[in-house]
């Protein structure tokens, strides 16, 4: 079986101002029917602004428009190659689609799938201002397969910025996405970890010149070695259990300059903040691992991996959650802390949303005019 994950941090822009043809690339990099992956994750975050995440408002439309625009481009695309007379075959069927605050997860799976595939659950988890606002986050996905296995997708938006109290609030992050979520994420068959997972460069490798961080993207395995999330995983402090493909292979992911192939932005590092990573109970490999630095509408770009699942397997990965340092019991007080990260999110999101609509779509614009109108109404009444 072959599953293949395809995120993208799009910076509240919308997937149907990418390029048909750039966005076929990174869903079906091949377009050969023998390529074509069992399972296709379609994962992205930051997908719509704050203010609008936050309060969930127009949550359903984002979420009907990006499956939309990926629908059209399976559709047109996944029919070409090897046959066009067995067109109906490579159709992909949409079996699962969520969302919460700017994350969004879709998974397509072929009809020889599709047609036996019974349950598919969903939660999420907010991680981010006090542990518990969706800000930052993640949602997860179970689906039982017809082998009898498990998969779980885990899309995340982890704690951003460098420096290593941020290294530690993203490891910390994950630890309790894990904790959070029950069936535990390790109860599974195939388990595979992806995102924006924020993971920067740490030591000796920011440079104050543009042409120097360029000179860095090109010597990929001298900055590779400064990969934070690669250390963090050497050290058993986060994802153990986890591997990855050679992420060194692309070009870093963050952070380039809207609209640009490969204009870096010289007060950042260049760094390989966007991931996937896999576990699972069967003889597994990553077959595919890319970034596609032709989409040019966020400051990230696109990756997709493929992982080939040899054979059929069915018990769950062979991995005591006690035994690693990362992984937390389950959170007694998860069900508590999720009604806290809602309720926050619909307070701050929806003052934070009028004061964005009253600003014509500038939530700095509409603090000053809500200021503004309090200083004269305050001068009305005093005098």
């Amino acid at each position: 079986m072959k599953i293949q994950i395809s995120s993208f941090n799009v910076h509240e822009r919308s997937l149907g101002s990418v390029k048909p043809h750039e966005l076929a690339d990174w869903l079906l990099p091949s377009p050969r029917l023998s390529d074509l992956p069992d399972l296709l994750v379609v994962g992205t975050q930051e997908t719509q602004p704050l203010a609008e995440a936050l309060s969930g408002w127009n949550a359903s439309d984002k979420l009907r428009g990006t499956a939309s625009t990926v629908h059209r481009a399976l559709t047109k695309y996944a029919g070409v190659g090897d046959s066009k007379d067995n067109n109906s075959d490579v159709i992909y069927t949409c079996i699962h689609q969520s969302s919460f605050a700017g994350l969004t997860m879709l998974v397509y799976a072929r009809p020889h799938i599709a047609s036996q595939q019974t349950h598919t659950h969903s939660t999420h988890v907010g991680l981010g201002v006090g542990g518990v606002m969706g800000n930052k986050g993640a949602i997860s996905t179970r689906i039982h397969l017809p082998s009898g296995g498990i998969l779980t997708l885990v899309n995340a938006h982890l704690a951003a910025h460098q420096g290593e109290e941020n290294v530690a609030r993203r490891n910390w992050d994950y630890r309790s996405l894990v904790s959070r979520i029950k069936p535990s994420i390790y109860d599974s068959t195939h388990l595979l970890v992806f995102g924006d997972l924020n993971y920067r460069l740490y030591g000796d490798s920011s440079s104050s010149s543009n042409s120097k961080l360029e000179q860095k993207i090109i010597d990929l395995d001298s900055l590779a070695s400064h990969d934070e999330l690669a250390r963090e995983m050497r050290g058993g402090r986060v994802m153990n259990g986890l591997r990855e493909g050679c992420f060194s292979a692309f070009l870093p992911t963050y952070k380039y300059t809207v609209g640009s192939v490969d204009g870096v932005d010289a007060r950042r590092d260049p760094s390989w903040t966007d991931r996937v990573l896999f576990a699972s109970a069967a003889a597994t490999r990553c077959v595919f691992y890319d970034s596609f630095p032709q989409v040019t509408i966020s400051d990230h770009k696109p990756i997709t991996a493929m992982v080939c699942v040899d054979g059929e397997c069915s018990h769950v990965m062979e991995m005591d959650s006690r035994n690693h340092n990362h992984i937390n019991a389950y959170d007694r007080h998860a069900h508590f802390k999720a009604l806290l990260g809602t309720t926050a999110d619909l307070l701050i999101g929806y003052a934070w949303l009028a004061l964005y609509l009253v600003g014509w779509r500038s939530s700095t614009r509409g603090a000053l005019l809500a200021l503004s109108l309090g200083l004269a109404v305050s001068y009305y009444r005093v005098h």
